[in-house]
């Protein structure tokens, strides 16, 4: 009977946690913009991070991996979505950007990226 009790008690707590879901609601997003493919030809682009200018968000930029097995790496582009530039490095993936990192003694804007051709974390500086 005890135990009857306690599964009681574990499903009406559990349907007081669930009664505060609330179904949110869905937007469509249209994209205003589109980025020029990645260098290499195939199911390359992978991921993708936005670096934000400390002072003019006009040149922020998109930074991408070029995941190709032999000839990978990053790309960048501007906010119109025109290339940059390419900095081969492996087969790039997952990156991010991180902010004011103390580096030599000042802080400057990085950007950290996997690279699966060895298997490390490659680590770039933002001019």
């Amino acid at each position: 009977m005890r135990l009857k009790r306690v599964i009681l008690m574990f499903i009406l707590l559990g349907g007081f946690c669930l009664s505060g879901l609330v179904r949110a609601e869905v937007f469509e997003v249209m994209a205003t913009v589109e980025t020029d493919p990645v260098p290499h030809a195939g199911d390359r682009a992978d991921d993708a991070t936005v670096w934000v200018h400390p002072t003019d968000p006009n040149r922020s930029v998109i930074i991408g991996t070029d995941k190709d097995d032999t000839a990978g790496g990053l790309v960048v582009y501007d906010l119109a979505g025109k290339q940059m530039s390419f900095t081969t490095g492996g087969k790039m993936n997952n990156v991010d950007v991180r902010y004011n990192f103390p580096l030599g003694g000042k802080e400057v804007d990085i950007i950290a990226v996997g690279n699966r051709t060895d298997d490390s974390i490659a680590v770039y500086t933002i001019d």
